[in-house]
């Protein structure tokens, strides 16, 4: 009877032993299996083997997801389809690739490497995503532009024909690149003409934000130029063809044009007749018996009494 009693207890002690041994075996495996879901999931939009889904043939086309995320693609389309890393036009670069995934088939993929990758369908190459890894769908867009800093404008005189050298050195700060290098239109040191030209410069942050600002280059002739037709019109003048109002308007609005370009000078606001010495001095010049320079003396001279308005 003892023996038949001890032989009882043997044996419900070796189920209890038995079943605590699969109880803990159970727990361990709960905590060994790798998640079973995915952090982020993708699905095939429906009817997306026909052209029509773009851009959104994936859903969602562009995911946002950290280093170590799981992304798996779930086909719920009728058809079966791929997840490809890469542009279609190149064929795929080897990054990930579900082959085919059929039709309630699933592919995951875990974001190992930061980066923006494109994706597309290799059966249906018109099925383009985005994944993005290493960034936070919750942070916010950088949609502030960089400032664009300028000189004042820049004046130079000179008695070059051609123009004048100017350099400048534009930058640009911004709120996440801080220093960036602005562009322009002409670069420092450019031989500029003269006159006044717009130098504009532009800056593009990270985040494709651009912003411009711009200022003036102004070179000033201290020399004279005065073309060779224009002593035609003072033979003319000098010899009674034209009188002196004609002349004197013609002379302005060559000067106005820069057709005649004579030293900055204060524009006077008298008037009156033209002294005749003025006219001698413009017959000397259309007979090449004077220069230039004497010429545009008495070009001065008429535009500093008022007789010529520039």
């Amino acid at each position: 009877m003892d023996h038949v009693y001890f032989d009882l207890i043997d044996q419900i002690n070796t189920k209890h032993i038995i079943i605590a041994s699969l109880l803990v075996i159970f727990s361990i495996g709960l905590f060994a299996v790798p998640q079973a879901f995915a952090d982020v999931t993708i699905e095939n939009a429906a009817g997306s083997s026909t052209p029509g889904c773009e851009p959104e043939c994936f859903i969602p086309s562009t995911v946002t997801v950290s280093v170590g995320e799981i992304i798996t693609w779930e086909n719920t389309d009728t058809a079966a389809h791929t997840a490809t890393s890469g542009l279609a036009a190149d064929g795929g670069n080897g990054i990930f690739d579900s082959s085919l995934i059929m039709a309630g088939g699933s592919y995951s993929y875990t974001a190992d490497t930061e980066g923006t990758f494109d994706y597309f369908c290799m059966v249906h190459p018109w099925m383009e995503g985005i994944l993005i890894v290493g960034g936070s769908a919750s942070e916010p867009a950088d949609t502030v532009p960089p400032q664009v800093l300028v000189p004042d404008d820049i004046t130079l005189q000179t008695e070059d024909q051609n123009g004048a050298s100017a350099t400048f050195n534009p930058q640009a700060i911004d709120n996440i690149d801080e220093l960036i290098t602005p562009s322009c239109n002409y670069s420092s040191g450019s031989v500029f003409p003269i006159g006044t030209t717009e130098v504009v410069c532009t800056a593009t942050d990270s985040s494709g934000n651009t912003s411009s600002n711009s200022f003036n280059v102004i070179i000033e002739y201290t020399g004279s130029l005065i073309p060779e037709w224009v002593k035609n019109v003072a033979g003319f003048w000098h010899d009674g063809s034209i009188n002196d109002a004609s002349f004197l308007e013609g002379i302005s609005y060559l000067i106005q044009n820069n057709i005649v370009i004579v030293p900055t000078t204060e524009s006077g606001s008298g008037g009156g007749a033209v002294p005749d010495w003025v006219k001698n001095t413009a017959g000397w010049w259309a007979n090449d018996e004077i220069d230039d320079d004497t010429f545009v003396n008495a070009i001065t001279y008429l535009i500093q009494q008022g007789l010529i308005q520039v």
